[in-house]
């Protein structure tokens, strides 16, 4: 009939089905297990009352639409725990077209929104360039536009070396936190985590939560000092789904909010509700504080741990002082300041006159910033762990998706900063372009060094608009083999096809 060749139609074009008569006790996960049967699911939405229990009916999207053709011929009357569900059609993917109604705007944010479950689109690190230049001035103590001077011949440099320590901070922060980096590299996604990006510098945690808390209950909500990037868990997986698709690209001060769903296992430790962070006023918060800790930031990274300790005791009895340290790129055995640590006193009342007294005070002139400590201290480690898979061979790096602007000074100025750089080579093109293909090669005079580069760089390091991607190189590798290899990063299908040769000038493409 004419209605059935309309739905299969609205099938084939859309992949989402309407499903009725579902018990009100099932959830996500038993819903996603029955339906995958058929094919791949991109997106399971099971509406809920205020009561958390569901409304009897769900939205079921598939990856590839013909599976979801296939799923109302096989799966529609049949038994679902206990109930046979009815399934039919969907259009609620479908977007109504305004014509010349809708500006720019509003068209470019449907498009988005329709890429919210592309993990192509993903980049779990990404910081934002503008966060990144605030950072920049923050530390410098200098304004943003002589950080951004389009005069300098290093601002780009600069800006990835800024990106680079931002990063770093992060990941030791989120490392204390007990968030599990290496989980970053699985495919396997939470429904429950939700990773926001595009933050603007500066952020705070009860902002964020008053924001994410309107969708659902939060379990944990871990945002650095930096407040850049956060983590956001909810106890519920269908609160963090309408979280998700409500926020996505919505404005949060000036920027637009990216999401991305966390990796599977993002933290060490399951939640416990007495986990659960309570937000409440400075005077509550002094109130009820549990230990006579107090975390401290923006630190000058010339400030001893004896002076941080001279500068609290206007306030008390300082029982412990500790400062995060890093190895010094000059030197094996030294260790320079991250910029924050840690400062217990002998009691809570002279913790709280400090909170009050000293928040915001200079210390060389710094202005530290003061927040209360969840833990007791006993050392910061002077170096984190890694426990990623190092495949070092020389103290040779490949760099590749290098900007074509790029010369082998800049590269120069950008690794330098991890240690002595005893080769670059910027391979180019045919003679007499001029122009280079797209990948270099970066040399160190010891393995330690390029460890450090490798380490530092590895991850989300941008320089004029292009992720860099940093890998051990091979003494004897080939032009050909560095092909191949970038292709199979950015453009896996041509080496699995071998259709055509996949040339690295068009594997080079924008990373957020």
């Amino acid at each position: 009939s004419s209605n059935a060749n309309d739905n299969c139609k609205t099938v084939a074009e859309s992949g989402c089905l309407f499903v009725r008569n579902l018990p009100y006790e099932c959830t996500d996960d038993q819903l996603k297990t029955h339906f995958e049967k058929i094919g791949p699911v991109s997106a399971i939405d099971l509406p809920r009352t205020k009561n958390n229990s569901t409304k009897g009916f769900a939205y079921v999207t598939y990856l590839f639409p013909e599976h979801a053709i296939k799923a109302t011929n096989e799966l529609t009357f049949k038994p679902f725990h206990g109930r046979l569900i009815h399934i039919i059609p969907s259009s609620k993917n479908e977007e109504e077209d305004d014509g010349d109604n809708d500006n720019f705007k509003k068209k470019k944010l449907k498009k988005q929104k329709q890429s919210l479950q592309d993990e192509k689109c993903w980049n779990t690190l990404f910081l934002n360039q503008n966060a990144v230049s605030e950072y920049l001035a923050h530390r410098m103590k200098v304004s943003k536009s002589d950080v951004l001077d389009p005069n300098s011949e290093n601002s780009a440099i600069q800006l990835a070396l800024g990106e680079t320590q931002l990063l770093q901070e992060i990941k030791e922060f989120l490392t204390n936190e007990g968030v599990n980096l290496d989980s970053f590299t699985s495919s396997k996604r939470s429904k429950r985590i939700i990773i926001c990006k595009n933050i603007p510098f500066g952020t705070q945690e009860r902002e964020l939560n008053e924001l994410f808390s309107n969708h659902g209950s939060i379990g944990r909500l871990v945002l650095p000092p930096t407040g850049t990037i956060a983590l956001i868990e909810f106890l519920d997986p269908s609160d963090a789904m309408k979280a998700y698709k409500k926020l996505s690209y919505s404005k949060f001060k000036h920027l637009p909010l990216y999401l991305e769903w966390a990796p599977e296992e993002t933290f060490s430790a399951e939640f416990k509700p007495s986990d659960k962070k309570v937000y409440t006023t400075l005077d509550e918060d002094l109130d009820n504080m549990e230990h006579a800790t107090l975390f401290v930031k923006n630190l000058n990274f010339d400030t001893t741990e004896a002076q941080l300790k001279a500068f609290f005791e206007k306030s008390g009895s300082v029982t412990n002082v500790s400062i995060a340290k890093k190895p010094s790129p000059k030197s094996g055995s030294g260790f320079l300041s991250r910029g924050y640590g840690f400062v217990e006193f002998a009691s809570k009342e002279s913790a709280k006159d400090a909170m009050k007294k000293l928040n915001g005070k200079l210390l060389h002139d710094y202005a530290v910033e003061l927040k209360l400590s969840e833990k007791q201290i006993s050392k910061v480690p002077e170096t984190v762990e890694k426990t990623r898979n190092l495949k070092e061979g020389s103290a040779k790096l490949l760099v590749k998706n290098v900007p074509f602007e790029t010369t082998k000074k800049d590269l120069r100025k950008l690794f330098s900063a991890f240690g002595d750089v005893k080769h670059i080579r910027l391979p180019k093109k045919l003679a007499g372009t001029g122009d280079h293909r797209g990948f270099a090669f970066v040399e160190y005079s010891s393995l330690a060094e390029a460890r450090k580069a490798f380490e530092a760089t590895g991850d989300s390091t941008h320089i004029y608009g292009r992720r860099l991607v940093v890998e051990w190189a091979k003494e004897d590798a080939t032009v050909a083999e560095m092909r191949e290899k970038t292709a199979e990063i950015f453009v896996p299908t041509a080496i699995e096809k071998k259709e055509k040769s996949t040339d690295c000038d068009s594997a080079l493409i924008p990373l957020l």
